[in-house]
């Protein structure tokens, strides 16, 4: 649809109907993560196997599942053994 077109009575009626729209996908209350690379937890339980000295419960803290690379800062654990170590404030 080409919106320089359109005179101002039409653009408030497209733009009704996009309301409405948006509100009937609003409705169905959907959770959807569109973080990219984000593997789902079967593709996370496929390396299982090879993580024989870990159980499940070792690799998860809290809401984290560590097997995935999504932490965007890092493992709050890791960084903080490594604040120790450098010296380096928290």
């Amino acid at each position: 649809m080409e919106y320089l077109q359109l005179d101002k009575d039409a653009l408030r009626e497209e733009l009704r109907e996009k309301r409405k729209e948006y509100e009937r996908i609003r409705e169905k209350d959907l959770k959807l993560d569109m973080s990219r690379g984000k593997p789902a937890a079967d593709q996370l339980n496929l390396s299982d196997g090879m993580l024989n000295i870990l159980t499940h419960e070792d690799c998860v803290n809290h809401t984290i599942d560590y097997r995935n690379y999504g932490i965007f800062d890092g493992i709050p654990e890791a960084k903080e053994i490594f604040f120790e170590l450098l010296g380096a404030e928290n």
